[in-house]
């Protein structure tokens, strides 16, 4: 299976990660405040592209 879940502590923050190793392509959420979609990056053309750019640290939440 090409997925992985991941959790990072970061500046604060724990995220929940879900990472397609094979393409890069992911999401993460934050548990600590109502699971949010913190970050969305999709693959297209050969190309990863960030839709959603995540809080990097707990001060922007």
């Amino acid at each position: 299976m090409p997925f992985v879940i991941e959790s990072i502590e970061h500046n604060g923050i724990r995220r929940v990660m879900i990472k397609n190793k094979n393409t890069g392509e992911h999401f993460s959420v934050v548990p600590e405040f109502g699971a949010n979609l913190n970050e969305l990056v999709v693959r297209d053309r050969n190309e990863n592209l960030e839709i959603i750019r995540g809080y990097k640290s707990r001060e922007e939440f």
